[in-house]
């Protein structure tokens, strides 16, 4: 038998705004939704040892008192037989080969600076990557766009700056209202950093 334990806090709401009121019990609703999966998902994997069932305990806690509750999870043979095949498939082809999974180009950014944190001088042959080129495309399209957008940005504000003057708020004609207050920010010291940059250069041959 496994045994998971994770802690409900009852909060106390009443004294809030209805709007506010209904924002926090959103989040720690889902706070707590996550909780539980997260600890299914524990005690699924635990069972792949063979444990018969498991329990979640959810301490709630409330303003003046606490209370325990237990609830019994049983196996999940379905969760259980896709978590092997994946184990399986991994092991299979990229531990036992000793080749790099591929990559989420969306989620390991973070991920792929801590693998290649500096360069090493020297040049690869990607020539034979026939989907190289679109995607350098895709960069230097993404990064004229995003200069653009900040052009635009700035000259925008400029139009508008220069139309307000020194007033804090304007109202324009569609009934929306605009803020361009002054905001004081403390100076700061940046450390120094290091990181790599990429570019896209010219061809030399």
């Amino acid at each position: 038998m496994l045994r998971q334990i994770f802690i409900v806090s009852a909060i106390n709401f009443k004294s809030l705004k209805q709007r506010l009121w209904r924002s926090l019990v959103i989040v720690v609703g889902m706070a707590c939704v996550i909780g539980v999966l997260l600890s299914m998902l524990s005690l699924t994997e635990g069972m792949l040892a063979e444990a018969q069932w498991g329990e979640i305990a959810a301490l709630v806690v409330g303003q003046w008192k606490w209370s325990l509750r237990l609830f019994t999870v049983d196996r999940h043979v379905g969760a259980e037989t896709m978590i092997r095949e994946k184990v399986a498939h991994f092991w299979k082809h990229y531990l036992n080969t000793g080749l790099q999974p591929p990559i989420d180009p969306e989620r390991d950014e973070d991920l792929l600076k801590a693998l290649h944190p500096k360069d090493d001088g020297s040049e690869i042959d990607l020539s034979g990557d026939n989907e190289l080129p679109g995607v350098v495309d895709q960069l230097v399209g993404a990064r004229a766009a995003k200069k653009d957008i900040e052009t635009r940005e700035k000259t925008a504000k400029t139009i508008i700056g220069d139309k307000m003057g020194a007033a804090s708020f304007a109202r324009i004609a569609d009934g929306r209202r605009i803020s361009n207050k002054t905001i004081f920010r403390k100076g700061f010291v940046v450390d120094a950093t290091e990181f790599r940059m990429m570019k896209v250069l010219n061809s030399t041959f």
